[in-house]
């Protein structure tokens, strides 16, 4: 076997206990000195009932520009009367813009969840070491070796499947530092009874939208209405036992005109 061809399946091998050896001591570091520096992904969710949802739209603006985030998405239905957004912000100003938040509205729910990432990132940091003191051993391999132009063009092709490897690991070592820098908050806003059209919209707009409005109300009113029925149905369950052994015991008894015939 050719020399060069040697020392590349040397390296491929001894670079795999690097990278063992390399998440071990990197954990081991964070886990010594950056106990503290968590890597966690922070979701919020809230939905909130508005006066106006063109009245929201300007404010969630204004708050997201104040904390120094972005608007990644949104989208407002004026038939509907509704509109969601998903925001990004600073995890430093988050509590201000939750804060800034409850003034839009009534506040219909609030949920919050935390993924922590933090052996992920740690993991992930530790192997591009790795592949980097690869790339760096193949490289010398290049430049020093004397093989066949086979063993020249073999080393190349772990040179590329290690660059490679590297890229994706400076990926995902992106998206993780963005999605623990930046909290992700979905916003869902509606208005209970909205009924937005001006004089000078077309009678068909104007009637259109009151009737999707009324039918608003009557879908609030029914679920409702829902709700209520399904509270008051154990209560129904519980007071119909004894009316049920009440009517069984009536039954039993005899008649007391059946008895004096019989006699």
């Amino acid at each position: 076997m050719p020399l060069i061809v040697l020392l590349a399946v040397l390296v491929v091998a001894g670079c795999g206990n690097v990278a063992s050896h390399g998440v071990g001591m990197v954990a081991a570091a964070q886990a010594d000195g950056q106990s503290a520096d968590r890597k966690v992904i922070q979701t919020v969710h809230l939905e909130v009932r508005v006066d106006s949802i063109q009245a929201l739209a300007p404010q969630i603006s204004a708050a997201v520009a104040q904390s120094k985030g972005y608007v990644a998405d949104s989208y407002v239905s004026q038939a509907a009367h509704s509109g969601e957004w998903t925001v990004r912000i600073p995890n430093d100003e988050l509590p201000s813009f939750l804060e800034v938040a409850q003034r839009w509205g009534v506040m219909l729910s609030q949920r919050a969840t935390a993924e922590d990432v933090t052996e992920q990132f740690i993991d992930v940091t530790a192997r591009l070491t790795a592949k980097r003191v690869e790339e760096e051993r193949l490289l010398t391999l290049l430049k020093e070796g004397t093989g066949t132009l086979t063993d020249v063009l073999a080393v190349e092709q772990q040179l590329q499947r290690v660059r490679q490897e590297i890229e994706q690991a400076q990926g995902r070592i992106k998206f993780l530092e963005n999605a623990t820098t930046y909290a992700t908050v979905r916003i869902l806003a509606h208005e209970l009874f909205g009924v937005s059209w001006s004089d000078g919209q077309p009678l068909s707009v104007q009637i259109g939208t009151t009737f999707r409005s009324s039918l608003n109300v009557m879908l609030f009113v029914g679920r409702g209405l829902i709700v209520i029925l399904a509270a008051l149905i154990p209560w129904f369950i519980v007071a119909s036992i004894p009316v049920t052994v009440a009517w069984r015991f009536l039954r039993r008894r005899p008649h007391p005109a059946r008895t004096h015939r019989t006699a």
